[in-house]
């Protein structure tokens, strides 16, 4: 980062049309931000950014990488056919009212409970039961 932008500070602004176009940053922050922010190019602080959802975390940037490399681990550590269809239900369902996304998201799942293992079924039923909790899921698996 240019070292006349305080550290503090998350420039959106430029990227904003690049990351999320006009459709999608108006439901992410609301028409009246997003005319603010892409109109007028207000810089948006990384506490404000976190704030309305544009950013998951703040890092200190002394800390990015080795964050964003910890998050891709664990993303890649999932099935990568989960993974992709997770996020290929999010960015289809934001081009639907939510009622639709909700619908089009019940009808992909059950499609993918069809197709599903039966060990694999067995293992996500034990996982729900548990909440995740690891010590009593690796003693049942």
């Amino acid at each position: 980062m240019p070292s006349f932008i305080p550290r503090k500070v998350l420039i959106v602004v430029v990227c904003l049309s690049v990351l999320c176009d006009q459709q999608r940053l108006p439901r992410l922050i609301g028409a009246n931000r997003a005319n603010e922010v892409s109109l007028i190019g207000t810089p948006v602080k990384a506490d404000k950014a976190l704030e309305w959802g544009l950013v998951n975390q703040i890092v200190p940037q002394d800390d990015l990488i080795e964050t964003c490399i910890k998050i891709a681990k664990k993303i890649v550590s999932k099935p990568h056919d989960v993974v992709s269809k997770f996020k290929s239900i999010t960015r289809d369902g934001l081009g639907m009212c939510l009622q639709d996304g909700r619908k089009e998201e019940r009808r992909r799942g059950f499609e993918h409970y069809r197709n599903m293992p039966k060990e694999d079924f067995e293992r996500m039923r034990v996982f729900i039961e548990n909440k995740g909790n690891k010590s009593k899921l690796d003693s049942k698996l």
